[in-house]
């Protein structure tokens, strides 16, 4: 007796590329890791209840975020991890606008660059919130308030000697000047309350903006002086910070020669006043050269002191004065 062949049909149906999607974002709301939000990472970890982990975040928790047991069979599972690796996950950033799939070796590297990852500004640590895109981080960062640029300045007869484009971080901007202006007279590193001494141009057109440092209360000002020929002087002192704390500064500008003496003394100019607006400003300082020459020359030249100090040292040299006087008066 021949064998008996018997045909058995198999039937079968291939899933449509909608069915395969479907199946695969069924597949991806299983495998959130409970501790991180994030897609579980190969190599995963499971507890004896079968809750999944990633690797990395097992190692921070003791228990399961998911059911709380601490027993954890000591093995991977392959045939799990395996999958893992060979699904398609959206990018992190797909509520932000990113509609990109990928393997999940392949998501890790786009995720590094992804156009919409949210990054902080590289003012961070100063104080700004701002997240940015890669591609409107520049932009911001031209502009952000918490920026500080490099407003060190030359200018002699019209020829300009030092100008700088630099835009960084406040605490960096003392090394910057530094090193890349080490031949421009500054930064000044000097203490708060002490005057710092400076000769005026004469007789022709210059400009000069210098870095003063207060080293005792680390606080940053650009010292602006300008003559235009023989006919007007301008000084003035601009704190490099919020303008909630530049209320707090003010300075001065003597002009002291034998028994003669003028003086101007104002707040200090905020931060976000910039350009020729620092001579058209109303703290901003400014004399008739003719008056200068005729009471303050001497021996060619004409000498100006100016001071930054903070309000409450102001009023405490005050009170060092008033307890001078009164000491002076007791001893007549």
């Amino acid at each position: 007796m021949g064998l008996l062949e018997r045909s058995v049909a198999v039937s079968y149906r291939k899933m449509s590329a909608e069915m395969m999607d479907t199946a695969e974002e069924t597949i991806i709301d299983f495998i959130t890791c409970p501790y991180c939000n994030d897609y579980v990472q190969p190599p995963s970890l499971c507890c004896e209840n079968g809750h999944f982990v990633c690797h990395g975040c097992k190692l921070k928790v003791r228990k399961c975020p998911s059911c709380g047991t601490e027993n954890y069979p000591n093995k991977n599972n392959t045939i799990f991890d395996m999958i893992l690796r060979e699904i398609y996950y959206p990018c992190f950033y797909q509520e932000d606008g990113c509609s990109a799939y990928f393997k999940y070796d392949e998501l890790k590297l786009h995720q590094l660059t992804c156009n919409f990852k949210m990054e902080p500004c590289m003012f961070n640590s100063d104080g700004c919130k701002q997240l940015c895109r890669p591609d409107d981080r520049e932009a911001h960062e031209s502009r952000c308030e918490y920026g500080v640029s490099c407003r060190v300045y030359t200018e002699i007869k019209g020829v300009v000697y030092t100008q700088c484009n630099w835009r960084g971080t406040r605490k960096d901007l003392p090394l910057h000047v530094t090193m890349s202006h080490q031949f421009a007279w500054c930064p000044y590193q000097i203490e708060s309350n002490v005057a710092l001494s400076w000769m005026l141009p004469m007789n022709f057109n210059f400009e000069k903006v210098e870095l003063i440092h207060l080293k005792d209360i680390d606080e940053m000002f650009y010292f602006y002086s300008k003559s235009i020929g023989n006919s007007q002087h301008f000084i003035a002192v601009q704190h490099i910070g919020k303008w909630d704390d530049s209320k707090e500064f003010i300075y001065s500008v003597e002009f002291i020669h034998e028994d003669k003496k003028v003086g101007f003394e104002d707040l200090v100019i905020p931060y976000t006043v910039g350009g020729e607006d620092i001579y058209r400003s109303r703290n901003c300082f400014s004399i008739h050269y003719e008056f200068l020459k005729k009471h303050f020359l001497a021996e060619s030249v004409i000498d100006c002191y100016v001071k930054v100090l903070k309000k409450g040292q102001k009023n405490e040299a005050v009170k060092r004065y008033l307890t001078y006087l009164d000491n002076v008066i007791k001893e007549d």
